[in-house]
């Protein structure tokens, strides 16, 4: 089975918390926290944006946002003890790294079916909403679901249900295992020419049949 229709998966350790499967719902929070990861704007705190990103999905949505709620009010001592506790642990860790770790694993959460054809219509109009609400919009046009339901969905879970609802009702096509492994076999030929030197495929042939004959006479000998 292709990666992309795998179901999200937990396991990112980022910051010294481990990230549950990124739900819709966590993108609205995130999009409520104005995080640069989903607003796509330059921010003030990195260090700090990147911790409440982390709080935000390392679990589920209410208890994300009540954990955060009680960091952000700072009105418990026991509350601004774990985060002086955690700051301190963060700061021993490289930041870039951290960072990268998690825009990696935010990538492969919200990854879904690659499209390679849209045949209900030519061209695509530029959309002004935000994806995760069109995601919700189309999810809960073609399956009839409430926004709440549609929110506790994985954003790849999402994704995997509204292409193969397209797919199946030949309104687009996705890519297949087949075009898989043929743009990996042409990935593996170009590297192969780069790598001896060439300039084409039709200079590696010649080589490539050479080598197996020797190959071959070896073997008999």
């Amino acid at each position: 089975m292709l990666a992309h229709w795998q179901p999200a998966e937990s396991g990112a350790k980022v910051l010294g918390l481990r990230l549950v499967p990124l739900t819709i719902g966590h993108v609205y929070l995130l999009a409520e926290l104005r995080s640069p990861i989903v607003t796509g704007e330059d921010g003030a705190d990195p260090l700090g944006e990147l911790g409440l990103a982390c709080i935000a999905c390392a679990s589920d949505v209410i208890t994300a946002r009540q954990d955060i709620e009680r960091l952000l009010a700072g009105d418990s001592w026991r509350a601004r003890r774990s985060a002086r506790k955690w700051a301190k642990h963060c700061s021993k860790m490289e930041f870039l790294t951290e960072a990268e770790k998690f825009r990696e694993w935010f990538s492969e959460q919200v990854d879904g079916p690659r499209q390679k054809r849209d045949l209900s219509k030519a061209g695509g109009n530029t959309l002004s909403a935000p994806w995760w609400i069109n995601l919700i919009a189309n999810i809960g046009g073609e399956f009839g679901w409430e926004p709440d339901i549609i929110k506790g969905l994985t954003v790849r879970e999402a994704k995997q249900l509204l292409s193969a609802r397209l797919e199946s009702s030949g309104s687009a096509e996705f890519t297949t295992q087949a075009d898989d492994d043929f743009h990996g076999s042409v990935k593996y030929w170009d590297s192969e020419v780069k790598r001896r030197g060439l300039n084409s495929i039709t200079e590696l042939r010649p080589i490539l049949e050479a080598e197996a004959k020797a190959a071959e006479e070896a073997a008999m000998n």
